[in-house]
């Protein structure tokens, strides 16, 4: 298993902000530069599919496994060989918003997927994150 994570605290945010960012899964490529287009088939929840059209590759569906509005989602996506697992945590602390993603990547082809897709998605996790929290304060 290949394991990242990136977790930041911002303040003058919100979970609830935050929240509504996340789940507005047809505007993740105006604050996540390593999407060009994605769309979500049913709502924001467990069991639902996002068909994500990352930036020069193929299109991808990724599946919500895990759903806990303004503190949680998980999502997956399988590969050839390996799956994909990206967890995302808020956590409300003394007035600010701490944003944490974790990255798995695990099956017997992992570190392969990992060269070709999950080392590029860790590299732009600052900026995505800080992208998501701008977004997020401006929509308020």
């Amino acid at each position: 298993m290949i394991f990242r994570s990136f977790e930041k605290a911002y303040e003058g945010v919100t979970a609830k902000q935050i929240w509504q960012v996340w789940q507005d899964v047809s505007q993740w490529h105006t604050w996540d530069p390593d999407i060009e287009a994605a769309k979500l088939n049913g709502p924001f929840a467990a069991g639902s599919h996002i068909m994500l059209k990352p930036e020069g590759a193929p299109e991808v569906e990724l599946t919500l496994v895990e759903v806990e509005p303004h503190r949680t989602y998980v999502d997956e996506c399988r590969f050839f060989g390996a799956t994909l697992r990206g967890s995302h945590f808020i956590k409300e602390q003394d007035g600010s918003v701490c944003l944490e993603i974790q990255i798995a990547l695990t099956g017997p082809l992992a570190f392969i997927w990992y060269l070709i897709v999950g080392r590029g998605i860790v590299k732009t996790l600052p900026e995505q994150t800080d992208n998501l929290v701008a977004l997020a304060r401006k929509r308020g």
